[in-house]
């Protein structure tokens, strides 16, 4: 299969019994302590071992997890139902083009970054080394300590501005610091673990009296199941158990009157049945 290479969406139906996966409903929900196991044990524990025997580059690390190399099938959401065949590298690259042509969108808004959920910190590390954000502070937040330590050996190593703390979004925990008023805050496939959203989050978010946030995740549609790849989308979600009401809680709040809310829907996916939607809201 060459790189690049377009293949159609609805040759899904013939890999999948989409009756069964449509109408089965088994939902189990991530607890702290699986977050812990998956982020903490079983991911962050390789970077942070390895980042203490010597000065490591990010690429280095993914690769330890993702094999930069590989080909994989990728959702492309310029070209409608279709799907292509690229490099985990590339395929990467292009996910964080998606965050910084944001990111620098709304750079005039505040001198503040921060991304919550960060993990070992591939996005806002590589966003803290760009020369047009120089001047800007950072920081950083993640459930696992060990992500939160590899984070702090990092920015050390390469003279970054970043702030680490620890958060918990199952507990609304953000942030174990002082997030300043104003800030530019952004998640990327960190609320997706949460359990059914709820009022309270947002409105606690709403507390930090953000400038702005965006969120990068996935996004189930609760009455969108007229075609294989929605279905095959909305079935992998709850699987999976990532949250399955977080664009229906913040329309909620739009409707409301009490934030203003952007989206574009199903932007690109490394894995193709999760492609995330890109959320732009503030309040107003």
């Amino acid at each position: 299969m060459s790189l690049k290479k377009k293949i159609d969406f609805g040759n899904f139906e013939n890999f999948y019994d989409l009756t069964k996966l449509a109408t089965k409903n088994n939902l189990f929900y991530r607890k702290k302590n699986d977050l812990i196991r998956e982020f903490e044990k079983e991911k962050w524990s390789k970077a942070l071992e390895l980042i203490r025997k010597k000065k490591v580059e990010l690429n280095e690390i993914e690769n330890i997890f993702l094999n930069l190399n590989n080909k994989i099938l990728c959702y492309e959401a310029k070209s409608s139902n279709k799907l292509r065949v690229l490099k985990y590298k590339t395929a990467l690259d292009i996910q964080f083009n998606y965050l910084k042509s944001k990111i620098l969108e709304h750079k005039n808004l505040s001198n503040n970054i921060v991304e919550l959920g960060a993990g070992f910190g591939s996005k806002i590390l590589r966003l803290a080394k760009l020369k047009v954000l120089k001047e800007y502070n950072f920081f950083a937040s993640d459930i696992a300590n060990n992500g939160v330590k590899f984070m702090k050996i990092y920015s050390s190593q390469n003279k970054i501005n970043l702030n680490v703390g620890t958060c918990n979004f199952l507990e609304n925990i953000f942030y174990d610091k002082k997030i300043p008023k104003n800030s530019i805050i952004y998640s990327f496939f960190s609320f997706c673990y949460l359990k059914k959203m709820d009022k309270t989050f947002i409105k606690k978010l709403l507390e930090l009296k953000p400038a702005i946030i965006i969120n990068f995740e996935p996004c189930f549609y609760s009455n969108s199941f007229n075609n294989t790849h929605k279905i095959l989308k909305q079935r992998y979600l709850e699987f999976n158990k990532y949250n399955i009401n977080y664009k229906d809680t913040l329309k909620l709040f739009e409707s409301k009157n009490i934030i203003d809310l952007k989206y574009t829907d199903d932007v690109f996916g490394i894995n193709p049945l999760l492609p995330f939607t890109i959320f732009e809201w503030k309040e107003k």
